[in-house]
């Protein structure tokens, strides 16, 4: 089976004017990360008030790795890194006073 990447599915349909990119966001700003919950959003921004950062080790590591055309490895999921960084933080206006804990990781396959 054949799986087309992002960048063969997206198409550029036009573009916004550098004047209207601040209204763009400005719809996704929320004081806290309940607010995007309940919308049920998938993308929102908040202001963090950062707790703590720090590094985690994976627990189920694999330590095979794909080689590149030039040799070199290449972690192609979350499980082959040794270890992540995580961060804990708070909405500057959180209504529920809770900690959240996110993985800064990116990738088709590396979320967490």
């Amino acid at each position: 089976m054949f799986y087309a990447s992002l960048g063969e599915k997206a198409q550029v349909t036009g573009q916004v004017h550098p004047k209207d990119r601040l209204n763009l966001i400005a719809n996704l700003v929320d004081d806290c990360v309940n607010d995007i919950n309940e919308s049920r959003r998938s993308l929102g921004i908040v202001k963090p008030s950062i707790e703590e950062c720090y590094f985690c080790s994976e627990e189920d590591f694999d330590p095979t790795l794909q080689e590149t055309l030039f040799g070199a490895p290449l972690p192609t999921t979350k499980k082959q890194y040794r270890e992540f960084p995580k961060i804990k933080y708070r909405c500057s206006n959180c209504r529920a006073k809770n900690i959240t804990t996110k993985q800064c990781l990116n990738g088709d396959s590396m979320n967490g």
